[in-house]
């Protein structure tokens, strides 16, 4: 991966997206994209957000390659409430289909911050 693609998850660029996204959203997400995908450690289907009030929390997985590069990826998680299993989505990917859903039902507000 060249340095031009990390820019795009560095939340320390000036140019990286806004991380911010509402509870309503990203279930909204998960029901269209992941409701058919089960934890893969006990099968059972039942997870929670890891969120507050405020909005999902951004978990943000740091890496280094053996060159040096170094690349930031926020991640919005679910829990299993079963086993406690963590599944994380790549905040960027949320946030287009969010708004791909947003553009299909106009009616709903997207993704706003509460």
């Amino acid at each position: 991966m060249s340095d031009d693609n990390l820019d795009e998850y560095d939340d320390d660029d000036e140019g990286s997206f806004d991380l911010g996204l509402r509870v309503e959203d990203f279930i909204r997400f998960l029901k269209v994209y992941a409701a058919n995908s089960p934890c893969p450690s006990c099968g059972e289907n039942h997870f929670a957000t890891l969120s507050s009030e405020g909005g999902c929390y951004v978990f943000k997985n740091e890496c280094r390659a053996a060159d040096g590069a170094y690349l930031v990826t926020p991640t919005y998680a679910v829990g299993c409430t079963n086993c406690g299993y963590l599944r994380h989505h790549v905040a960027r990917v949320v946030q287009d289909k969010v708004a791909e859903l947003a553009l299909q039902d106009p009616g709903e507000k997207g993704n706003e911050r509460n």
